[in-house]
């Protein structure tokens, strides 16, 4: 799945022009750039999870606890209505376990998540011709965190986060992906998305908007087909 960017390939625009034309505002995009590419984070960039480097049975209690017994807590968090240490605090006390452990072992494990190598050349080669933008559905540590340590404003044009703005990315219809669109001054017609969620990706496709589906990290990984000869599904 992690080196399908390897032979990621994306369209001009959905229409027949050979170059799209942008509002260029203050946000750099040039028509030499003719297309917008969103890639998602967990499931596409990394499968790696929060609180990752603590030790069984702890790490497994509470995945239990937050992903399993309290997904609607989980979801307040990545819309930015709950923070970290809001998190932190209501696993201590549920585990009774000292707050400093659980806070220290999140913070450890988002300067410790894994990226594909493979796939971080290939976004690099893609941001020659192309735009391309980090759009995720995750908790405010990961703008916090992750984000720097990783130095992902300098791997892609642009990151957003749903815990910065409020929605995720299946809220209201794809909400996030229109504000987007709009804060980038460009048409979703121009845009493709590259997610592991097959809903999302029919949901892009949907509002206008092209997509490629990433195989889950439970299926045997798959390169992506050159994107695109023929109109997905749903357009």
């Amino acid at each position: 799945m992690l080196s399908n960017f390897m032979h990621l390939r994306i369209p001009s625009g959905k229409h027949s022009r050979s170059t799209p034309v942008f509002s260029n505002g203050s946000f750099g995009l040039h028509r030499e750039r003719a297309a917008v590419l969103f890639v998602d984070f967990h499931g596409t960039l990394s499968n790696d999870i929060y609180w990752s480097t603590l030790q069984e049975p702890l790490r497994s209690k509470i995945q239990t606890l937050l992903f399993q017994e309290n997904t609607s807590m989980v979801k307040s968090w990545m819309r930015g209505q709950l923070s970290s240490e809001e998190i932190c605090q209501f696993v201590s006390d549920k585990l009774v376990l000292a707050y400093e452990q659980i806070w220290n072992g999140l913070v450890d494990s988002c300067h410790r998540i894994k990226i594909s190598n493979w796939a971080l050349r290939r976004i690099e080669q893609l941001r020659q011709d192309h735009v391309v933008c980090l759009i995720t559905s995750n908790m405010d540590c990961f703008t916090r965190y992750v984000v720097p340590r990783k130095k992902l404003s300098n791997t892609f044009d642009f990151v957003f986060n749903s815990a910065d703005f409020g929605l995720l990315k299946e809220d209201n219809r794809g909400e996030l992906f229109r504000i987007v669109c709009k804060h980038l001054r460009v048409d979703i017609q121009e845009c493709t998305l590259v997610d592991d969620s097959d809903d999302l990706c029919r949901l892009f496709e949907e509002l206008g908007g092209w997509s490629r589906f990433v195989q889950g990290r439970k299926l045997k990984p798959q390169h992506l087909f050159p994107l695109y000869q023929l109109r997905l599904p749903m357009m």
